[in-house]
């Protein structure tokens, strides 16, 4: 406003001056203008360069970042021209508070909360800023598996996924509720089977969140083996078999099995084994166990029409035996292809008893009859007469006498000495000659009694 000082400019596309001597850049320059201040009453005059450059840019990265409270970044500054990267910079925090800032632009957070970092070149009245948002920590964790089933020994790594809003993902410690039952890794997840029993593994993350995920652990004896009692087996149309199954060890902790058949419109199979004929066929029945060990077991079945036998043919109708001995019986059912089979009884188990493979056990003297049975109800029978000594054996004087009585029979009996020199039998009274030892014999119907008989000195009063 002194208009006793005029301001001029060499150049004015490059720079202009105002009356009150306030200097404007108009277009960059690297040849500097000459600023002329003239004092009008003396014509004095002083000079001033101005070289005209760019305008100074300042941008910070990031210019917004939400983070968790307790971590640190650091904003980067980016100046322009590159000439000016060295320009010295103001930082400072909105809210010291909730996050502070160093001068090399590492912003510390310290609560919750919203606040704004300032960047300022002073020389030039540049400012940029980033917005701080300052948050709790927020994680989850999710593991592959909520349940597993285990095998004693047996081991299963699990697997984590973890996600959180923290820069950097929290590492992840897992437990075990009961060791006894099963161990854990504690950083890799490895679990591994002590005992039967069940227990929790809990993984947690090691951030402030302590994220939790739990898997149940089930821990089982498996089965080793799994056999059916038949490979092969016959059922007839409308009929029924059982088949058994036999888990090993016994101690196994899962003893459910599942069955299955083939071909459900030959047979059909229910959850206990038991096949039910419905047409002509042949299939396979096959049983799993489910306690994840993948052990099967099969059997081959025939489903036929039943072909009942018309007659039951016996080698002996009568038998004697010794008491004490066994017998087999033996039959031949018509037709030879018949399905039918057999059962035995007796009628008098005190004399005989037989099994449905027709072993007969001869137990006291007397008859009994043994009936053969067919499915079918065709019958045939066996008379058995079990016989005995009354002795076994005898020890007497020459010249004396003893009588051997055959018990249970009322057939002929036909007695003879294996050395008549040492002792005689007639009508079962046997008679010591010489002095030794012999056996005397007893036939009745095939079957052979012995009796030892041991003759001493007429002059030994011991018998």
């Amino acid at each position: 406003t002194d208009q006793t000082v005029q301001y001029e400019s060499s150049d004015e596309s490059v720079a202009t001056v105002s009356p009150e001597g306030i200097v404007k850049g108009i277009s960059v320059s690297e040849v500097p203008v000459v600023i002329t201040c003239t004092y009008v009453p003396t014509g004095k005059v002083a000079l001033c360069l101005v070289t005209v450059e760019s305008r100074v840019k300042l941008t910070l990265s990031p210019t917004k970042k939400t983070i968790v409270k307790g971590r640190s970044f650091t904003i980067k500054k980016t100046i322009t021209p590159s000439k000016f990267k060295n320009t010295p910079a103001q930082w400072k925090s909105s809210n010291t508070k909730i996050a502070t800032v160093s001068q090399a632009g590492k912003v510390t957070t310290k609560k919750v909360g919203t606040c704004v970092i300032t960047c300022e070149l002073v020389n030039y009245k540049v400012k940029a800023t980033c917005t701080v948002k300052v948050t709790k920590v927020k994680t989850t964790i999710k593991l592959n598996k909520s349940s597993i089933r285990i095998n004693i020994g047996q081991t299963y790594k699990l697997k984590s996924t973890v996600t959180s809003n923290d820069t950097k993902t929290p590492s992840v410690r897992y437990t075990s509720k009961n060791k006894k039952v099963a161990t854990v890794g504690k950083t890799n997840g490895k679990i591994k089977g002590k005992k039967v029993g069940s227990t929790i593994i809990t993984a947690k993350t090691t951030d402030a969140a302590h994220a939790t995920a739990r898997c149940r652990v089930t821990v089982i004896r498996r089965a080793t083996s799994l056999n059916l009692n038949k490979n092969y087996a016959i059922c007839f149309i409308g009929g029924t078999i059982r088949l058994k199954a036999t888990v090993k060890p016994k101690s196994a902790s899962i003893k459910k099995l599942q069955w299955s058949t083939s071909d459900d419109t030959i047979a059909s199979v229910d959850q206990n084994g038991k096949v039910s004929g419905l047409q002509e066929g042949d299939i396979y029945i096959t049983v799993k166990t489910t306690d994840g060990s993948n052990l099967s077991d099969r059997c081959y079945v025939r489903v036929m029409e039943e072909i009942p036998a018309s007659s039951v043919t016996v080698a002996q109708t009568k038998l004697t035996m010794k008491k004490g001995d066994t017998a087999n019986l033996s039959f031949t059912l018509l037709p030879t292809n018949t399905t039918d089979t057999v059962s035995m009884a007796s009628d008098n188990k005190r004399v005989a008893t037989v099994t449905d493979a027709g072993k007969i056990t001869a137990v006291g003297t007397g008859t009994a009859t043994i009936t053969i049975m067919t499915t079918s109800g065709v019958i045939s029978t066996v008379e058995v007469h079990v016989v005995d000594l009354n002795k076994s054996s005898i020890r007497m004087r020459q010249y004396d006498t003893d009588t051997l009585v055959v018990t249970g029979t009322d057939d002929t009996i036909t007695w003879y000495s294996a050395n008549n020199r040492i002792a005689t039998v007639a009508n079962g009274t046997v008679t010591g000659r010489a002095i030794g030892t012999t056996y005397i014999y007893a036939y009745v119907d095939g079957c052979k009694l012995a009796c030892r008989v041991q003759i001493v000195s007429v002059n030994n009063n011991q018998r």
